[in-house]
């Protein structure tokens, strides 16, 4: 066993440059994989871990009282709540309900609890008040320590006692972070802050304005003195803890539930849990993808690393040793570098796994960012790395040893042989100059080095399309949103009222989280929750218009209008009938077109046709459009009102996420063209040395030896990526689509003729920087005798 050792042992340190390049390639395999999991992994467990010990909502429901309870009953009860028989008819009883005009409290919690009963679940009521100073929006809770859903966390110090006293939740930012001890002024009063908490339905990091509140936790009692205009909604999670999709769709389209709105559904919930679960499937993608690369790689130099050795090994067999035996010693050894590799990338992926946790931090709010790597995570890392490099190691020594001891021992080098492809080429190149031939020549001589080449343009071009759409998309989507928008303040009221048709705004009509549902192909009904806006179409204030520019509010009047991203995220077609919930009323209405701009969540209707079919007043309106705010509606208690800038600006910091993953891609994609190119250029030094030599003695230079033997390879990498570039957009179509339908939030894929030529430079740069690089590394060995090689 000592004789085989020393013969593996000799041939790696003959051959050591190529087992670090391989160990590298093990430990960047590695260290990508487990960089992504450490943080991954961490992030789920502490989420579920928090999710669970705060009880966080499943999701978030008002029960539709027009339904479960008479007409008859509820005209006597809006009677009494003196409501007059003229509102009643215009404004419609789920409007009044909808809007917190008619309060029904006991009826609604009672509801509430026969809903629970029969669906399994625990409910809570959620009650909070609104008010604004000095430009920034407050939202004040009480303390509802017993309630069992949404149960609040405290980070740091205690929950309000005595009047004065505050707790600060940490999602909402106001430029600098919430202290145990500071004191807040609002209004003419001044609070102790007490303690810092974490609201479990509201884990997004934001900056606190006139239309994203900061919320503040105060005692019952000082709850009762928050002047403001007070809002409310029940919050349910299963009983057995564990979210149901089959039944949350029983639900949404149980007409029972005026809104409901699932927790996955909900980004401010669950966004930090989706980011994380998306980051764990690339890690386990890019792991599949590098350790079959990396073991092709291996295999080319195993196989050739066993051909110089085939004398040697046919020796070693003639005098007794057991094939198992020599086979156990290469394995052996291998798998003990493979191990070294993949523990090397480990420890690396715990320290740099900081560099991520950091970035989901900056987004969210949780108790803690633990670095954590699961069992699972850590055998599927290990094994698939294992498995690859030594099961191909063993098939490529079964492969050589198998044979007769007699012919080993008489091997001859193999004579190279000119493929078909050569061939065609020699004869398509006749025309050209000399060196050009030579080189298109030589660099067809071998397929392995073709099929390298092709996969690395492969995947790198599918890393670098895909990097880059994340980012168009993320500034695209921006610029989309308010193309077409003419005002200037999007101001929501808290109470219906009738349209005076004042010309200084356009009144609308909103209704948020309503149940969207439509009849797929094969007979299955399908849902979403979705906004509902319903205006008269004046173009002066909002212009829909499709992706080519063109105008289309005169299509409200033939039916709906999706947002584009709706179609392609749902396979919606004009002409299909969508099917709205409004309290006991199913509004069915056809697609009429599909916009490319405005807000991608809403749905717009002509406000005339859908308030005739409610039976409401056409005149009612929730909502206006506006260019300047008067008094009235910076001071009306309960309205929210939003400026396009201040949109805009919140779209543009939740891009922030997207460009993270488009950075990620390009990192990625140059990482593994570098090392390809770099496997390419080292395998054709090693082909070529005597080559090189020769041309060396008659007098060339580095640059000429290395300009006709090294770089040969740049045709097939243009060729290459002529041929893979429409393979690579249908992968990161397919990709782009599977990761929208996760989130159920559309990602376009967007490119133009500037992307591909913007690929072909970068892949080409990294090409020619790397044949720069080893033709500085390997210089040597242009010298060389040749009679040494």
């Amino acid at each position: 066993m000592r004789n085989v050792m020393r013969l593996v042992w000799r041939d790696l340190l003959k051959h050591r440059l190529q087992v670090w390049l391989m160990l590298l390639l093990i430990v960047a395999t590695s260290f990508i994989y487990f960089f992504i999991q450490y943080a991954s992994d961490g992030i789920r467990t502490e989420y579920e871990r928090f999710a669970g010990a705060s009880g966080q909502e499943h999701f978030a429901f008002r029960p539709n009282l027009a339904v479960l309870l008479e007409g008859e009953k509820l005209r006597q009860l809006a009677r009494r709540a003196s409501i007059s028989q003229q509102e009643l008819d215009s404004l419609g009883l789920e409007n009044l309900i909808d809007t917190g005009m008619l309060r029904l409290p006991d009826e609604e919690a009672a509801a509430a609890v026969r809903l629970s009963e029969e669906y399994r679940f625990d409910a809570a009521e959620v009650k909070y008040k609104e008010n604004v100073d000095q430009g920034i929006l407050y939202r004040w809770y009480d303390d509802v320590s017993e309630r069992s859903v949404n149960r609040i966390h405290v980070v740091e110090g205690r929950m309000p006692a005595d009047n004065g006293e505050i707790a600060v939740a940490l999602h909402a930012g106001t430029g600098q972070p919430w202290k145990v001890g500071d004191r807040l002024t609002i209004g003419d009063q001044t609070y102790a802050v007490t303690g810092t908490v974490i609201l479990p339905e509201q884990m997004r990091r934001y900056a606190a304005d006139a239309e994203r509140p900061v919320h503040i936790i105060v005692s019952a009692k000082q709850y009762e003195r928050i002047n403001g205009k007070e809002f409310h909604y029940f919050c349910g999670r299963f009983r057995d803890g564990v979210y149901k999709e089959d039944v949350i769709r029983q639900m949404a389209e149980d007409v029972r539930f005026a809104s409901f709105l699932p927790a996955q559904d909900n980004p401010e919930a669950t966004e930090l849990a989706k980011g994380a679960a998306s980051n764990s499937g690339m890690a386990v993608i890019f792991l599949i993808i590098l350790t079959l690369l990396c073991t092709g790689v291996f295999l080319i130099f195993l196989n050739r690393r066993l051909r110089q050795q085939q004398k040697s090994l046919g020796c070693l067999i003639a005098l007794g040793y057991p094939r198992a035996q020599l086979r156990k010693a290469y394995v052996a050894i291998h798998a003990a570098l493979c191990a070294a590799g993949v523990i090397l990338g480990l420890l690396l992926a715990y320290f740099a796994s900081d560099l991520l946790l950091q970035q989901f931090q900056a987004q969210y709010v949780m108790p803690a960012f633990p670095k954590k790597l699961d069992a699972s995570s850590l055998l599927t890392g290990v094994l698939v790395i294992m498995i690859g490099f030594n099961a191909a190691s063993y098939w490529m020594l079964a492969r050589i040893m198998n044979g007769d001891a007699a012919a080993m021992l008489h091997a001859r080098q193999k004579q190279e042989h000119v493929n078909f492809l050569t061939r065609w080429v020699s004869r398509a190149t006749a025309g050209l100059p000399f060196i050009w031939r030579v080189k298109l020549q030589m660099s067809v001589r071998s397929l392995k080095m073709i099929v390298m080449l092709g996969i690395t343009v492969l995947l790198s071009s599918i890393l670098f399309i895909m990097g880059l759409s994340l980012n168009q998309s993320s500034s695209i989507a921006v610029e989309q949103r308010f193309r077409g928008v003419h005002y200037q303040y999007d101001i929501h009221y808290a109470e219906a009222r009738i349209s005076q048709h004042d010309g200084s705004r356009n009144d609308y009509y909103l209704q948020k989280n309503k149940r969207m549902a439509w009849d797929e192909g094969s007979g299955k009904r399908a849902g979403a929750t979705v906004n509902l806006l319903a205006f008269d179409g004046d173009d002066q204030w909002l212009t829909l218009s499709d992706g080519s520019g063109r105008e289309m509010n005169a299509k409200l009047k033939e039916g709906a209008i999706v947002h584009v991203s709706k179609a392609q995220l749902y396979g919606l077609q004009i002409g299909s009938t969508i099917k709205l919930l409004f309290g006991g009323k199913e509004v069915a209405v056809p697609i009429a077109a599909f916009c490319s701009n405005g807000d991608p969540a809403a749905v717009y209707m002509d406000k005339l046709q859908l308030t005739k079919a409610l039976g409401i007043s056409p005149d009612i309106y929730n909502a206006s459009f506006t260019h300047s705010l008067g008094a009235d509606a910076r001071q009306e208690e309960g309205s929210k009102v939003i400026s396009t800038e201040s949109m805009r600006k919140e779209m543009q910091d939740q891009a922030s996420s997207s460009q993270l993953s488009a950075v990620l891609n390009q990192v990625i994609g140059g990482v593994i063209a570098v090392i390809m190119v770099w496997l390419v250029a080292l395998i054709t030094v090693e082909e070529n040395k005597a080559n090189m030599a020769v041309l060396r003695m008659i007098g060339y230079s580095d640059r000429e030896i290395a300009n006709m033997l090294l770089n040969i390879y740049i045709a097939i990498v243009t060729v290459s990526y002529c041929v893979f570039t429409p393979i690579s957009l249908l992968v990161v179509r397919y990709i782009l689509n599977m990761v929208s339908l996760n989130t159920n939030d559309f990602i376009p894929l967007i490119y133009s003729i500037y992307t591909f030529v913007l690929v072909l430079v970068i892949i080409v740069a990294i090409y020619y920087a790397v044949l720069f690089a080893v033709r500085r590394m390997y210089v040597h060995t242009f010298g060389a005798s040749p009679t040494n090689m």
